[in-house]
Formats: structure tokens, C-alpha cells, sequence
């Protein structure tokens, strides 16, 4: 709504959350919402998230295991400390400690479909991009593996003779 105003806390010194702000700040502008962009110390922005007390926050983020119940748990789960947004819903709790204890493929696919709805429905946080990961390495390198995770592995990289 018109006249609506925020402050949205970013720290201080990530150039792309910075650089992503401006650009919200602009887009939100244009529809006359007025957001004001609250450049924090390290320090105090994690002391902020840790008690849980921004409201609008910006920081740079990856999910290191790619299952539905590492992030359920870890972001959606009453109570967790990284959930940063204080989101909480009693359904949301159950289909996570339903998927935690199943090895059935279909019955956790089934059950990570109804929380990603319900966490859509409520808007209980707003991805605003996936960073685009390139790797450069040499002709002569070889052994990288993709694997489900995005943290960089260096021993399986080989060179091979030239």
C-alpha cells in the first residue's frame, strides 16, 4: 500500500547484498513503498539475527545439503536457532519430523510438496536469487564432481600430463 515504509538490515561490507538492496529500494519506490536500507557492523547484524530482532534482513545464504528436512529443520522449525524469521507453524513442525524419520522416497516428496505449499502460502521468507556458481580451472585439470552440495572439494582434483 501506498505510503507503506520499511527498514531493511544488510551488513555492512557484502557489496552483492548491497548492491541487491539498491535495487529493492528502487523497485519498492516505484510502487510507493518506502524502504530505507540499514547498513549494520558484522557483529551487530548477527547479534540481531541470533535474537531474532530484524524484520527485513538481506544476507547471502546456501543450503549445504540438498534435502528438504536439512532446511525444514533448520530454517522453518519452530524454535531453531536459524530461524532467523521466527516462523512458526505447528504443521510445518509435524511434516518435518515426519520427513526426519522416513526412508520412503514418495511419502517425503509427498510431505515436502504440503510444507513448500504451506511456506508459499504464508510467505514465510522471499528468495530473491540462486548465485550463479562458475568454476574456472586449467585445460589440465580434471576430477571435478558436482555433487549435491555447493561446497568446493579439492582432493579429488587431478592435473594430467601435458
Amino acid at each position: 500500500p501506498d505510503g507503506f515504509e520499511f527498514t531493511l538490515a544488510i551488513q555492512q561490507g557484502i557489496t552483492t547484498m548491497e548492491e541487491i538492496a539498491v535495487v529493492l529500494q528502487d523497485a519498492f519506490r516505484d510502487i510507493g513503498v518506502d524502504m530505507r536500507i540499514e547498513k549494520q557492523a558484522a557483529a551487530i547484524f548477527q547479534e540481531h539475527m541470533a535474537k531474532k530482532e530484524q524484520w527485513a534482513f538481506l544476507r547471502p545464504l546456501l543450503s549445504y545439503v540438498d534435502d528438504p528436512y536439512y532446511d525444514l529443520f533448520l530454517f522453518y522449525e519452530t524454535g531453531q536457532v536459524v530461524n532467523w524469521m521466527n516462523y512458526s507453524n505447528p504443521r510445518v513442525d509435524e511434516i518435518t519430523a515426519e520427513i526426519g524419520a522416513t526412508i520412503d522416497q514418495e511419502k517425503r516428496r509427498e510431505l515436502s510438496t504440503e510444507a513448500q505449499q504451506i511456506l508459499t502460502d504464508e510467505v514465510a521468507a522471499i528468495y530473491l536469487a540462486e548465485t550463479n556458481r562458475m568454476i574456472a580451472t586449467r585445460d589440465d585439470i580434471e576430477g571435478w564432481v558436482v555433487d549435491p552440495d555447493p561446497l568446493l572439494k579439492y582432493w579429488p582434483l587431478f592435473r594430467t600430463e601435458q
